[in-house]
């Protein structure tokens, strides 16, 4: 018995610290879907990733990755489920990946997809930077998404920010 009674409490500790958000199973990978969307496109895509801050500066998001992913069923659960409902969906399948576009902010946050093929897309983007705290620097940040559509021969503006 007072064996079992420190690993209950280090048990209960542990659940305590490190609360688990719910899993949600990933839709499985609809092969015609994504078949079915378009190859090619004359769209362009662009737009800045950047924070503003409570005192007013604005950190600019150089040098984060920015990911163009088609909205389809998976990457609409991912966004209801993951991103609005703030639940951990499951691994994802290495064709969803394959069927988005990826390109890096410049100094100044800025980003341009072109070529883009028509149809509504997820923009997303991650932005972090180190603010000073009472308890030393802290990471700052996070993700960043938006929804946009593409049409031939035209230019979608987004700005990736709160």
């Amino acid at each position: 018995m007072r064996l079992l009674a420190p690993i209950v409490t280090a048990l209960l500790v542990g659940a305590c610290a490190a609360p688990q958000t719910p899993s949600v199973p990933r839709l499985p990978f609809n092969e015609s879907e994504y078949a079915a969307l378009p190859k090619a496109g004359t769209a362009v895509v662009r737009g800045q990733i950047f924070a503003r801050l409570r005192g007013g500066g604005v950190i600019k998001g150089a040098g984060s990755e920015i990911y163009l992913n088609p909205v389809t069923s998976l990457s609409q659960q991912w966004f209801d489920e993951g991103q609005k409902g703030n639940k951990l969906v499951g691994p994802e399948d290495p064709r969803y990946a394959a069927a988005g576009r990826t390109v890096y902010a410049d100094a100044d946050g800025r980003f341009e997809f072109t070529e883009v093929p028509p149809g509504d897309y997820f923009i997303t983007g991650t932005i972090n930077w180190e603010a000073p705290t009472q308890f030393g620097i802290a990471q700052q940040g996070g993700r960043v998404v938006n929804k946009v559509t593409a049409e031939n021969g035209k230019t979608a503006n987004v700005l990736l920010g709160w």
